[in-house]
């Protein structure tokens, strides 16, 4: 969700608030400042990679594909996102871009019709509830609406694609990661790297944590190769969330 700089707006309007997390979630600050995510892509290291595909799940507007687009010119971008307002400013922001497809579409473990939960920030809706504490803390009104919607995994949404080995796989989806992931059995050790946003408490109902995916992905062979961006409580100092780059042990 990139509740970035969350806790330093709550003295402002709901209205304040939500248009400055819009500004903060995968994009570089009006001062000209570059996100930690996108100045990790450009790093020499990531550079040097050969990555020349990568997927977006949990697409929003394409904020993270614009940073991978900008840190990767050749590569090509496939995004799901299953939002309809924000799929449609996703086919807008990228309509030039021929080397980019995306589909109207969940993620999950299996191909089925759930139920997704709306909020008014819409990077922090989700196919699980969120937390009534943690709409309190970040004031997001969490009861806009829930919709039936058709997910499926990425073993069948990527079967027409040729994805490489040299591929970098990010989900972004507020809780649902775990899912996601086990859906991708025949093609996560397609991957080189896999982008995570984890929790390290629970925001959303029954979402696994950091411990939990940790676990998985150590399992399927990976290794934790960075820690991206953390989100603090500015008040006690706990960590709330962490995005962790995985990659081939």
């Amino acid at each position: 969700m990139n509740f970035y700089k969350y806790y330093e707006m709550l003295a402002e309007t709901p209205k304040m608030i939500l248009s400055r997390m819009k500004e903060k979630t995968y994009s570089s600050s009006s001062a000209g400042s570059v996100h930690p995510i996108e100045k990790f892509l450009r790093s020499p290291w990531m550079q040097q990679s050969g990555i020349c595909f990568a997927v977006d799940v949990g697409a929003n507007e394409g904020q993270f594909a614009r940073m991978f687009r900008a840190s990767f010119p050749d590569a090509f971008i496939v995004s799901f996102e299953p939002i309809e307002e924000c799929f449609q400013q996703l086919v807008n922001n990228f309509k030039d871009d021929s080397r980019f497809d995306c589909y109207k579409v969940g993620v999950g473990e299996k191909k089925e019709i759930i139920t997704f939960y709306k909020t008014n920030f819409s990077p922090a809706s989700s196919f699980l509830k969120m937390k009534k504490e943690t709409a309190s803390a970040f004031a997001i009104e969490s009861d806009c609406g829930q919709e039936k919607m058709q997910v499926d995994t990425l073993d069948n949404l990527l079967l027409s694609f040729d994805v490489p080995s040299r591929s970098f796989l990010k989900i972004d989806t507020q809780g649902f990661e775990m899912k996601i992931l086990r859906g991708a059995k025949n093609l996560l050790d397609r991957f080189d790297f896999v982008l995570l946003e984890l929790s390290l408490c629970q925001l959303y109902e029954e979402e696994p944590l950091f411990d939990d995916v940790y676990q998985f992905m150590i399992e399927k062979k990976f290794v934790v190769k960075a820690f991206l961006d953390v989100l603090k409580d500015p008040v006690m100092g706990k960590h709330l969330q962490v995005d962790v780059l995985f990659g081939k042990a």
